[in-house]
């Protein structure tokens, strides 16, 4: 993992998150996690503490054999939860990962500039032409 300048961290059962320069929100989800609903909305509540109201990037880290019911990847694109979000790097370590983050981003319709990556620095180069600050 890159070293990056952290301006808070929270974590939580099934990711943390941390804030950094340019309102870019890194979210990392733990190995072998399975994410639901309830743990989305923890993700959302978490990065609104974060950021309020401002514009931001997500760069999602991908847990390695990590997975995403079909309800909270439903959820996660609904307008109110992604208001303000400027852009979307999903970093990936499997190729089941790509199949099933390249099917969200053309299916859902992720509602701001969204691609999948192999590696964060990948990911962070990208999203700093969408960069942000408080």
């Amino acid at each position: 993992m890159p070293v990056k300048e952290t301006l808070s961290e929270i974590r939580l059962a099934k990711a943390s998150l941390q804030l950094l320069p340019g309102n870019v929100v890194r979210i990392e989800v733990y190995k072998d996690a399975h994410i639901e609903l309830e743990d989305i909305r923890q993700i959302q509540e978490a990065r609104e503490k974060m950021v309020g109201n401002a514009p931001y990037s997500i760069l999602n880290i991908a847990g390695k054999y990590s997975n995403i019911t079909t309800e909270a990847r439903e959820y996660a694109v609904r307008k109110e939860v992604i208001r303000n979000r400027v852009a979307l790097a999903i970093v990936i370590s499997s190729l089941a990962q790509r199949i099933i983050g390249n099917f969200f981003v053309k299916s859902h319709q992720p509602g701001t500039p969204a691609r999948i990556f192999n590696s964060e620095d990948e990911a962070i180069k990208w999203l700093k032409k969408y960069a942000t600050e408080k």
